[in-house]
């Protein structure tokens, strides 16, 4: 079976679409798989569902549509168009995007969703065999689409990337664009919690209550200490729950809209969640980014039922003396003469990490060190471990430096330090007042260490001076951060990354240097003795831009699911790893990347 990627839920029914166009259905009491259909030649993204006839709509990222129906326990496909024929040419370009935006108004076969153009296009499947355009709006925002959801037949909710909530009336053809305070990211779902009142789902790590009626909007409290997912309310109880990439499923207050409790912890980031009363206890379905699905009993936060159908996923690498090593869920793997095979000779990291994934490694000389999303860092000097240390949240980002100082920063927004790999406690030397720590990045050479929260500051702390403030500047969604030379840091901002310089005795910050249009990257290395730098993204592609001046050179899709890593093979070659357990090799050839070799992995 393939990755799943998105669910949904009704009675006793469980639809899920996956990374290659096929959708299945799912018992919901063992989630055992009972029939499945290619639907379409690509991921699907999202799908919408009218309860009453379980008619459904699947959006898909080349930009397809299928509506469908399951009846007694079968998929039939009704019709399925391409979006790419139904575009209103505004001037605006087409952008492939990760948008899960698709509603079906329940009642009828009218279907909005987002157009390859970032327009919401409506169309009407009242005839399957030649569906009918309606209408295409285009929002003032610069923000793209993420979510749609119909209010009623006459009024369209969309949720934008930039924070803002659109309403449009159909009959009018007028739409209000509300902006939501404090909110500058991504409005990932509308729950409905009453006739005119919605949960929204921030990616700002927070719940807003908003009523259509008034344009009132209350906000909670940041809680997830990653992008905030899903949310969704038992209409019995009453009971609201939300989902977050920090991997926790939480129980919220209806009065405060902060966490009530944390229900149960995940071992990889949680996506998509729907509520049921199956047989009589209430349980929580949730979709996890590694393309399994849970069975979750809210009473007790345990798990009932598991389905894991694809390969697991590689996160980090490392290069030792004795040869690459890849980390991410379960086991390491070593790159041996036929591929890339399990290697416990270190230790069972399955058994380390509790069932959770390894966030990073990294290597200097005899030393390296990895660190999971359990909190947990193991450290190893001359290829043995000699230490496992707990430091209280998910480690995001971590260094070992050639003496075997080790650096990590956590989701709980502290940088620890170690003198000494082997000996001796990690102390806690800088902390976020309000933010989870995402990267960091050890200069050697002037004894510095940059951080960066998820919102807020990137931070450079002289060492020597213990670890006193030496720069200050702003960040957003900084992945990673490196040291290109000794006096020159780059750090992702989002879908760009920042040019943070040292010269004439000052730091000047370089905001998007390297600007990209696609989604958020997830990592970089420089490339042709300091010419080029290699960058890959959660759009999926991976490139090539000149150093010096941060002009693209040349851009090459990877493959239908996510890249998290790469590594420099020589200076004209580098392997990118990532979800799936895929792992390719990649040339330099006139500036762009041209895969080479396909990596087996046992």
């Amino acid at each position: 079976m393939a990755h799943i990627n998105v669910t949904v839920v009704n009675d006793d029914i469980l639809l899920a679409g996956d990374k290659d166009g096929g959708l299945t259905l799912f018992k919901l009491d063992d989630l055992s798989p009972i029939y499945h259909i290619q639907v379409a030649s690509s991921a699907i993204q999202s799908l919408s569902l009218d309860p009453a006839s379980n008619l459904f709509a699947a959006l898909c990222i080349d930009y397809s549509v299928v509506l469908g129906q399951v009846i007694d326990y079968d998929v039939c496909v009704l019709s399925r168009i391409s979006g790419l024929d139904y575009v209103t040419d505004d001037g605006f370009d087409f952008h492939q995007s990760e948008s899960q935006a698709i509603a079906l108004l329940n009642g009828s076969r009218k279907v909005a969703f987002r157009a390859p153009n970032s327009t919401c296009t409506i169309v009407d499947f009242c005839t399957v065999e030649a569906p009918v355009f309606v209408e295409s709006i285009r929002y003032q925002s610069p923000g793209d689409i993420v979510t749609l959801r119909w209010h009623s037949p006459s009024l369209l909710i969309a949720g934008l990337t930039t924070g803002e909530l659109a309403i449009t009336d159909l009959v009018t053809s007028i739409t209000r664009e509300i902006s939501v305070p404090a909110i500058t990211e991504s409005i990932h779902w509308f729950e409905p919690e009453d006739v005119e009142t919605y949960l929204v789902a921030t990616d700002a790590r927070r719940v807003a209550l908003f009523n259509i009626n008034t344009g009132n909007i209350q906000l909670g409290p940041a809680f997830a200490r990653d992008d905030f997912e899903h949310i969704t309310r038992d209409t019995n109880s009453g009971r609201i729950f939300a989902s977050s990439f920090d991997r926790n499923l939480y129980e919220l207050d209806r009065e405060t809209l902060a966490v009530h409790t944390t229900l149960y912890t995940a071992p990889f980031k949680l996506r998509w969640i729907d509520c049921s009363n199956h047989e009589g206890r209430l349980i929580i379905i949730a979709q996890v980014r590694n393309g399994s699905i849970l069975k979750i009993d809210v009473a007790t936060g345990r798990v009932l039922a598991r389905y894991h159908g694809c390969k697991s996923s590689f996160w980090s690498a490392i290069d030792l003396p004795s040869g690459r090593r890849l980390f991410g869920e379960g086991d390491c793997y070593r790159l041996s003469d036929k591929g890339y095979v399990v290697d416990r000779s270190f230790i069972n990291f399955e058994t380390a990490f509790e069932g959770h994934y390894v966030k990073r490694a990294h290597a200097n000389r005899q030393y390296f060190a990895v660190g999971g999303t359990n909190g947990w860092v193991i450290c190893f000097a001359s290829g043995k471990p000699v230490r496992r240390l707990y430091l209280e949240a998910a480690i995001r980002d971590l260094s070992v430096s050639s003496s075997g100082a080790l650096f990590a920063v956590t989701e709980a927004g502290s940088l620890w330090h170690l003198a000494e790999i082997d000996q001796g406690e990690p102390v806690r030397v800088f902390q976020s007042p309000s933010q989870p720590l995402w990267s960091l990045a050890h200069n050697e050479q002037h004894n510095l260490v940059a951080v960066a929260e998820r919102i807020g500051r990137v931070v450079i702390l002289d060492i020597e001076r213990e670890f006193f403030v030496v720069a200050d500047t702003n960040a957003r969604l900084p992945k990673r951060m490196k040291w290109i030379t000794p006096e020159r840091l780059l750090v992702v901002r989002s879908n760009f990354i920042d040019d943070i310089c040292y010269t004439d005795g000052n730091w000047h910050h370089e905001e998007a240097f390297f600007s990209l249009q696609d989604n958020t990257v997830e990592d970089f290395i420089a490339l042709d003795h300091g010419r080029v730098l290699a960058i890959i993204n959660y759009n999926r592609y991976i490139s090539i831009c000149n150093l010096s001046t941060g002009d693209l050179l040349s851009k090459t899709y990877w493959g239908s699911d996510y890249m998290k890593g790469l590594i420099k093979n020589t200076e004209q070659s580098f392997t990118v790893f990532g979800r799936d357990q895929w792992v390719k090799n990649y040339q330099l050839i006139d500036n762009n990347a041209v895969m080479q070799e396909i990596e087996d992995v046992y």
